[in-house]
């Protein structure tokens, strides 16, 4: 992926989204500086990331967004 990278999530109302990143190809994941995300939040991500990993952990909403932008 191209660096830097902006990763955004923008959950539903309600909903809780958690972001992960891996460097060594998927098998080690870390959570993103953000912590859980309940409201839109963005961060640039620096390092060498192969793998982003988005999930709702709370709600029940279908309509939260993520991605990357550079």
């Amino acid at each position: 992926a191209p660096i830097p990278a902006t990763t955004w999530v923008v959950p539903r109302a309600g909903d809780t989204v958690t972001v992960s990143y891996s460097t060594d190809g998927g098998p080690t994941y870390k959570t993103w500086p953000n912590g859980p995300v309940t409201a839109a939040s963005e961060d640039t991500l620096l390092g060498p990331i192969t793998h982003l990993k988005f999930q709702r952990t709370a709600g029940t909403g279908t309509t939260s967004t993520y991605g990357v932008t550079r």
